[in-house]
């Protein structure tokens, strides 16, 4: 019988869904095979599971999920394989985990000799079959899709004696025979118009990867992947498609996969996550009525810039409900798009974006740099074109540099350039991130090759130098206006910013409860989808400090930052700060700790190497700790310099223009209350002050106050006294001022 082998099927790192484990798992469900999961998340935690197929007592154990914490990971993983001793291990992935395949399967090896790992997955296709048998103890490697060979492999190995001729039998298998020689078969393709699988996730962690899934767009919204077909049309010199040519699922699996989801489990939208959701337009429009018709749901996909879609097929796309579609742009320049075989023009994409732009669909690009002998001029071509047409939808997305791995065009002729000399060498040492927006971007990013034009330095100047100019652009043009604020008092109060979306005017709500950093406080627009962004510095509190602020910063020559906001820092269109002054930047969380990491061409130094720099200014994001001279003394800092905060002071702010009430009560004795009692005491308002050693002691007074004041740092812990307290309902409360430096809240 098929189930009395033992299976593991074991997931690499990923906050992704892993879509092609989730068809494997399928395929061996199909087949009534019992096998475990064991997976691993981006941040190393992990999770075990055990599926029972072939029994009837399965419920149970199928819904039974072992969480397990990120130090204990692989403890565990290496426990279980020792105790279970299965047969056959499933792994497959991306080029990009070759680290942690080298790193996990020879152990896993070691642990269970008898053990049979069966590799899978796009690293089958894009490596060389030596280095997979070679450095990873792989057993048996399946190249294509799982549905074509794995089960007649699994059937195969469960016989007594396994001969020559049965192995050549089965499609994209790559063994070793008995004199060590590598042998081969060609691979087939699975007919998705007549056979309908469909992902097993109710077998995976599939919750803890659906609250997941908002980390891939930044849009707070969780999506539930669906693919309407699989493969690529082309071959991009940059990428390496999955398995070929593209080939649509039926319109029938498709909506009745949707339909199946929407019931079983709880998301905001759909995303296609194939290669390309749709290259016809007759299928297209065929399936947008059916998805009118019998779902209904938000959804969102990816379409090449070559297809020919009219007006009218991008109407009925946004009538069934499309969110949003994403574009692989790449360049805007017709020279790289030829280098990179795009097979796309500038006139192809102009000719999309004015279609769909009209039909009403917002379209997020993407775009990459560094391609085989790009220049500094089209870099900016390429930046300017994207902040022209507004392609990129927040701050963070759609933006890569170009990354060299194997199976790729461009990694092919960099070998044929020389250019890599030992191919495990560098799969042990290169950069899988691609990112310009975040970190991923560094002066000491040595790890990456460098294709284009330009030198190292010269490709990092010209890329950090458009991409602060688009981040501040972005923070400029979509920063909400017409904002109010207000202060919601319950057993969850927190500040709410109401405001109106710069695109397209609809309201948009930040909640402030999930953001400690002042300068990166955003929200997804429900109507156009874009994220609006909340400049701080809008507030008639706030102006004069900005000015303040710019003053300073453009009198001083060298700058050194402390705090882990200076990516928001930055970036930060209202301040612009001239980047070039920054010489150093310092973690408060470890201010002893020296990574010599970058953030550009600004290296983390300890508070030790912070001493020995010649600075005129620091910069706190941290406002509560090197505001005061005794830090400063503490850490040997330079006491002359000058030391400002991004957010502003109370003493600052003109009080008395918002404090028109009649009683006041203060609490607490920290450094900035006295500095508020003190400031309206001076102020002689004509109004009455009670104060109170705790915020306490304000719930149970006999005065019905209007205005209450009291450190941030009990505010958390009092809240629901407060909230629960008779005096002070949430219809009673007349006005917010809400203070960035974080060293208080004045309510009222």
């Amino acid at each position: 019988m098929h189930n009395t082998k033992k299976i593991l099927l074991l997931l690499p790192p990923s906050f992704l869904y892993p879509m092609g484990a989730a068809y494997v798992a399928a395929t061996i469900e199909n087949a009534g095979y019992d096998y475990d999961i064991y997976g691993f998340f981006y941040d190393n935690r992990s999770w075990f599971k055990k599926n029972r197929i072939s029994t009837n007592k399965d419920s149970s154990e199928r819904t039974t999920i072992q969480n397990i914490s990120a130090n204990m990971s692989q403890e565990y993983l290496f426990e279980t394989i020792d105790r279970e001793k299965y047969d056959y291990i499933l792994v497959g992935g991306l080029v990009g985990f070759f680290r942690w395949f080298y790193q996990m399967l020879p152990p896993i090896k070691g642990y269970n000799p008898k053990c049979k790992i069966i590799m899978g997955g796009g690293i089958t296709k894009d490596l060389a079959e030596n280095i997979i048998f070679e450095k990873l103890a792989v057993d048996y490697i399946l190249k294509g899709e799982a549905e074509t060979n794995l089960i007649e492999l699994l059937t195969l190995l469960s016989k007594e004696k396994t001969k020559l001729n049965d192995l050549s039998r089965i499609p994209g298998l790559c063994w070793k025979d008995s004199a060590s020689a590598i042998r081969k078969n060609t691979t087939i393709r699975f007919d998705l118009e007549k056979n309908i699988i469909r992902p097993a996730w109710d077998s995976f962690h599939i919750n803890e990867y659906i609250s997941l899934s908002d980390t891939l767009f930044r849009f707070n919204k969780t999506f539930f992947p669906i693919l309407a077909g699989r493969g690529c049309p082309n071959v991009c010199q940059f990428c390496s498609p999955s398995i070929g040519r593209f080939t649509p699922c039926s319109i029938d699996s498709v909506i009745s996969e949707i339909k199946y989801w929407v019931k079983k489990y709880k998301f905001d939208f759909f995303f296609i996550y194939s290669e390309v959701a749709f290259d016809d337009e007759i299928y297209t429009q065929n399936f947008c009525r059916r998805y009118i018709k019998e779902v209904g749901k938000p959804w969102a996909g990816q379409i090449r810039t070559d297809v020919q879609f009219s007006v009218e097929t991008y109407r009925l796309i946004k009538e069934s409900g499309c969110m949003f579609i994403n574009m692989g742009f790449e360049s805007s320049n017709d020279r790289i798009l030829k280098i990179m075989k795009k097979k796309t023009t500038f006139n192809d994409h102009m000719r999309n974006l004015k279609h769909s732009k009209e039909a009403g669909i917002n379209v997020f690009g993407n775009f990459m740099f560094g391609h085989e002998t790009e220049t500094a001029e089209e870099i900016r071509e390429t930046f300017d074109y994207l902040n022209n047409y507004d392609l990129i939808n927040g701050p963070s997305n759609g933006l890569a540099k170009i990354i060299v791995y194997p199976g790729t065009g461009y990694y092919r002729n960099a070998e044929k350039k020389g250019l890599i000399d030992d191919p495990f060498k560098f799969l042990l040492s290169y950069s899988m991130k691609a990112g310009i927006s975040d970190w991923d971007i560094r002066k000491n990013d040595a790890n990456r090759l460098n294709i284009s034009a330009l030198s190292d330095d010269e490709f990092y100047e010209v890329v950090c130098t458009e991409n602060i100019k688009h981040r501040r652009l972005y923070s400029k043009r979509h920063s909400a206006v017409d904002v109010e604020r207000r202060f919601i008092f319950n057993k969850e109060s927190n500040f709410l910013f109401k405001g109106k979306c710069p695109t397209c005017g609809s309201l948009v709500d930040f909640d402030l409860a999930s953001y400690h950093n002042p300068l990166n406080i955003t929200t997804l627009c429900h109507c156009c989808y874009y994220i609006t962004t909340l400049d701080i510095y809008k507030f008639t509190e706030t102006e004069k400090y900005l000015e303040y602020l710019k003053f300073s910063i453009n009198d001083s020559k060298k700058i050194v930052v402390y705090g882990s906001w200076i990516m928001e820092l930055i970036f930060c269109g209202a301040l612009s700060i001239p980047y070039e002054k920054i010489i150093a930047w310092v973690d408060p969380e470890n201010p002893d700790v020296s990574s010599y990491d970058y953030f550009y061409h600004m290296p983390q130094l300890s508070l030790e190497e912070i001493k020995i720099q010649g600075y005129d200014m620091i910069i706190s994001l941290k406002p509560r700790s090197l505001t005061t001279p005794r830090i400063i003394e503490e850490h040997g800092l330079n006491p002359h310099c000058k030391i400002i905060n991004i957010a502003p002071d109370i003493l600052n702010i003109d009080i008395c223009k918002v404090m028109e009430r009649k009683t006041v009560a203060i609490a607490g004795g920290s450094d900035s209350v006295v500095k508020v009692r003190e400031s309206f005491i001076s102020a002689h308002l004509n109004i009455v002050i009670d104060n109170y050693s705790n915020i306490n002691q304000i719930c149970n007074a006999d005065v019905k106050y209007d205005f209450i004041i009291y450190d941030k740092y009990e505010f958390d812990t009092t809240r629901q006294e407060l909230a629960q307290n008779s005096n002070y309902l949430i219809n009673e409360i007349l006005y917010t001022i809400f203070l960035l430096d974080g060293g208080y809240y004045a309510k009222c």
